[in-house]
């Protein structure tokens, strides 16, 4: 009985974790910005590399890019207070892009981006640290970044 509910209990969180739709959140999937590790990084995502400043995974819903520390401030100026190889930003590009109404998204606390491609908006709250891309309403990818407040950690420029 208790193994069911264990295993039950840990296949809701992976759902939860890797779902396509994300709640807005300083994490994705158990990787935690400004926290976690390139150790960290192959054992949730079940990797054997991580190389800074970026690595790509591929996943079957997504492709992630995430971004890593270089080196701590000082020498080479990347993140201060932030050890090397510590996750500084997630982009998940969704291999099938999903309404952005889906999100449940207040567009009043988002700034708005455009360029030169019709029907490209770019929906943007530094304050929580995501960006959300799309193309006529449909939302091809997702960046989480640090905050305005935890950018204070970063390195001045």
């Amino acid at each position: 009985m208790k193994i069911r509910i264990t295993l039950v209990g840990l296949f809701c969180i992976a759902a939860l974790n890797f779902s396509v739709v994300p709640s807005v959140a300083k994490d994705w999937g158990g990787i935690v910005l400004l926290v976690s590790t390139c150790e960290d990084v192959k054992r949730i995502l079940n990797v054997t590399t991580c190389k800074a400043p970026w690595s790509y995974y591929p996943r079957e819903k997504e492709v992630l890019v995430v971004s890593y520390a270089e080196t701590p401030c000082g020498k080479g100026k990347v993140d201060e207070n932030t050890p090397a190889k510590v996750v500084t930003a997630i982009t998940r590009n969704l291999r099938n892009p999903v309404p952005f109404s889906d999100f449940g998204i207040n567009k009043s606390e988002y700034s708005e981006f455009t360029n030169d491609f019709i029907g490209y908006i770019q929906y943007s709250n530094d304050a929580k640290g995501i960006s959300f891309r799309t193309v006529d309403g449909m939302v091809n990818s997702i960046d989480y970044y640090p905050s305005k407040e935890e950018r204070r950690k970063r390195c001045r420029r």
